[in-house]
């Protein structure tokens, strides 16, 4: 896991909403994390977010359709606690969270099914001098189900225990949020498989459905400023 800073700790004061939004002014959301005042506590605070975000199904007091700004929120909110690793979780829980944010050209997002691809395989290094470390370089290996991630998300699929699943605004989807990063509930990993993309690799795919069965909400709430860093 990431760290983050050990700073003091602030109330969130305010939060504009969301274009799409009715409202036309700021509206107050009240932090359910009590501010630190010292560094003891953020440590204990910290430790306490890690420990939720290893839970299976919701985050309590985080409602389907929470949005932010960006990663860091989601992480804060311990609903997805990486801020790069798509995937969290292992191989031998499973996974508790995902984001869905297309960085596979094979993902297929339809609202109540998403067919998601795996991680693994990319160039991490450019071919510059010095060499340069690559953020999301493009993939040039097969993807192995030994993976971490992928082993969790097969783990998942085995267990039937629920994933939370967070869209991006990168997503080229109806379902996608106009910005930020939105909590969309909860999925369960039906089935898994590999196939080759169309370069000719391997791939890592799974189907996950919404759990319950319903339509996904469209449920849009503010975007939720940084929360107290845990």
């Amino acid at each position: 896991m990431m760290g983050h800073d050990d700073g003091p700790l602030e109330q969130v004061k305010a939060i504009r909403t969301d274009e799409e939004m009715d409202g036309d002014g700021e509206k107050i959301i009240p932090s359910k994390v009590p501010v630190a005042k010292d560094s003891a506590n953020v440590k204990i605070a910290k430790s306490a977010a890690r420990l939720l975000a290893k839970r299976f199904g919701g985050i309590p007091g985080v409602p389907v359709g929470a949005k932010w700004e960006d990663r860091q929120g989601c992480s804060h909110a311990s609903v997805h606690r990486p801020l790069m690793a798509g995937i969290y979780g292992t191989k031998q829980t499973g996974a508790f969270s995902i984001v869905v944010s297309c960085h596979y050209k094979d993902d297929k997002d339809f609202g109540d099914t998403i067919y998601y691809t795996g991680t693994g395989g990319r160039k991490r290094w450019s071919d510059s001098c010095p060499p340069k470390r690559l953020r999301l370089g493009p993939q040039v290996f097969d993807q192995q189900w030994s993976d971490p991630g992928n082993e969790a998300l097969v783990k998942s699929r085995d267990t039937g225990n629920p994933v939370r699943v967070v869209r991006s605004y990168k997503v080229l989807s109806d379902f996608a949020p106009a910005e930020g990063y939105r909590y969309d509930g909860l999925y369960t990993v039906e089935s898994a498989w590999k196939e080759k993309n169309p370069q000719g690799l391997d791939i890592c795919r799974y189907r996950l459905e919404v759990n319950p069965p319903c339509p996904v909400v469209r449920l849009e709430v503010p975007i939720m400023s940084h929360l107290p860093p845990p």
